[in-house]
């Protein structure tokens, strides 16, 4: 029997403020949970090349600051790596906007945590790394990022146990297409980390246990000001039969879609995300 969830939506606005009110279908309550693991041994740090290093140090103090100890080399086994994904706009009048994807990864290479940084600089200070704009965006983003470290001394609210790494399902993300602007890869990106902070292993190759998951999008002209988004979830068992098809239906104002999705993205996938893992989870239980 394959599962088969629909939602609409007459009408979409997303507010392009900096804290944007998300409204139906892609609104929802759902908390996405954290693993219980004990976040004391530090993270260790790893930035692409596009990076200052400057902005390293700067963020290893502001760390520090927050009682998170950082390593940019030789760190412990058990420091949690936080990757940072930067993409760079079109400079503008001496200004570039950047967009900074942080990711925390659990020892087993699992995203247990997530936040998006936005911030429009000058665009000299940034490809020299000066210290007071490194500064800056590291002072702003440490007090987030401490927030996503796991401890267990019960100052910070945990909701669910982990799985142990032989009890978890596993999952592959085939794809993503038909997005428009950069919708592919924050579909994608979005997905994978609801899905790892809802107890499934993300895999980058199928394996025989491995369940698959696809993902469509399309837009359609509306009317004269908005336009029509469909998405479709299609998940597959480790035999490659169809198991559910979750579709979500809404309009958008015209355009927005070809702007960054940023966190948007996150939020249009985050109940998805929470039932598809009970599929996957229900799946696995069974002989």
């Amino acid at each position: 029997m394959i599962f088969r969830a629909r939602r609409f939506s007459l009408f979409l606005l997303f507010l392009l403020a900096a804290c944007p009110q998300l409204p139906q279908p892609f609104q929802h309550d759902a908390v996405n949970p954290l693993l219980r693991l004990d976040g004391r041994a530090g993270v260790v740090l790893i930035l692409e090349s596009n990076v200052p290093r400057t902005f390293a140090t700067a963020l290893r103090d502001s760390l520090n600051r927050q009682d998170v100890p950082v390593f940019l080399e030789g760190a412990p086994q058990d420091a949690f790596p936080l990757r940072l994904h930067l993409r760079k706009g079109t400079e503008r009048a001496g200004l570039v906007e950047l967009e900074m994807f942080w990711q925390l990864h659990d020892a087993e290479g699992l995203t247990i945590g997530h936040y998006d940084q936005l911030a429009n600089v000058a665009a000299s200070d940034w490809e020299k790394g000066a210290p007071s704009l490194m500064k800056r965006l590291a002072d702003a983003a440490a007090p987030q990022l401490a927030t996503l470290m796991p401890i267990e001394d019960g100052t910070r609210p945990l909701v669910s146990t982990p799985s142990k790494p032989a009890d978890k399902q596993l999952l592959i993300l085939e794809f993503v297409k038909g997005a428009p602007g950069d919708g592919n890869e924050a579909l994608a990106r979005a997905m994978r980390l609801a899905l790892s902070a809802n107890g499934i292993g993300l895999i980058e190759q199928a394996g025989p246990k491995a369940f698959r998951l696809q993902g469509q999008a399309s837009v359609a002209k509306a009317g004269s000001n908005s336009e029509s988004l469909h998405l479709e979830w299609r998940l597959l068992d480790p035999n490659g039969a169809e198991m559910a098809l979750l579709e979500l239906d809404g309009a958008v104002p015209a355009g927005l879609l070809e702007k960054p999705w940023g966190p948007m993205a996150g939020e249009i996938v985050a109940s998805t995300a929470i039932e598809l893992a009970g599929l996957i989870k229900d799946a696995g239980k069974k002989p």
